[in-house]
């Protein structure tokens, strides 16, 4: 193997994705697929989220398939990778597998194996082109793909989470649209997590509550439990209030609206971050 210098974890996906290289089988030992077939292993987890940002719409399908160690699978806890990989899932793009077992963290490309390690915000690679090496390198994780269990991103496509907020809400889908493409980062877990960070765009739109809840179960996006519990956490951080409409019998719905007016004025690709500016200041 050449040792090289560390690279950015986006041009080392960039080098691992390119399409010139001819598959003459795929990386369990099977005829060849079209387009390039790429088994990245292990990799460290800033090179898995840039795999995953360059598997846009131009990408063949089967692109790449990551088997994962579940140390590896955190990635998905950040929204942003999570929908952008379902997306990818979703196109046929990309597969993912979960296997503790493995111990290397490696690419295998049709024409070449790629060792990989992290080193600070950077990845430090090793390649080879050594046919009898390839060979058995496609073998080995061929076998263990095979035996990997298939795994669940669990949140919608991003695409699909769009477009089901614009069949709803077409005025407001431009805001949510524009606010993740802008966000620093999303992660469950997180006081605004995604279904605060959709609340708060059903706040600047003035949406009700029991409509975001109907429309984030049926995309299978959260529950109406958590759309309301997200809601609770804005309203007690100052950020979203409520305002009740009455709706003859029976118990009156709520309106979401921002308690916060400058948010109003924020452009959609920062709200995002200045509303968690807020919630870190109070």
């Amino acid at each position: 193997m050449v040792d090289g210098p560390p690279v950015t974890p986006d041009a080392l996906a960039g080098r691992l994705l390119r399409s010139d290289g001819a598959d003459s089988s795929d990386s369990d030992g099977s005829a060849p697929d079209s387009g390039p077939r790429v088994l990245a292993v292990a990799p460290p987890r800033p090179l898995i989220r840039a795999v995953i940002d360059r598997l846009g719409d131009d990408a063949p399908d089967g692109s790449v398939r990551l088997l994962l160690t579940s140390d590896g699978t955190a990635v998905f806890d950040e929204f942003l990778a999570a929908s952008t990989a379902a997306d990818a899932v979703a196109a046929g793009r990309l597969s993912v597998r979960v296997a503790d077992a493995v111990r290397e963290s490696v690419t295998v490309r049709p024409d070449a194996v790629f060792a990989h390690v992290a080193a600070g915000d950077d990845v430090l690679a090793a390649t080879t082109t050594d046919a009898e090496l390839l060979a058995a390198m496609r073998a080995k994780y061929g076998e263990a793909w095979a035996a990997a269990d298939p795994y669940d991103v669990g949140v919608p496509g991003r695409t699909a989470l769009l477009d089901s907020f614009a069949e709803r809400w077409p005025d407001a889908a431009a805001t949510l649209r524009d606010a993740l493409d802008g966000a620093s980062s999303l992660r469950r877990g997180d006081e605004l997590d995604p279904v605060a960070a959709c609340t708060l765009v059903a706040a600047r739109h003035e949406l009700l509550t029991m409509h975001l809840g109907e429309w984030a179960g049926d995309v299978g996006f959260s529950s109406r439990t958590e759309i309301s519990r997200a809601k609770e956490r804005l309203v007690a951080a100052g950020v979203v209030d409520t305002e009740r409409i009455p709706d003859g019998v029976g118990r009156p719905r709520q309106r979401l609206v921002l308690a916060d007016d400058e948010l109003a004025d924020v452009p959609a690709a920062a709200l995002f971050d200045a509303a968690r500016d807020r919630l870190d200041d109070r």
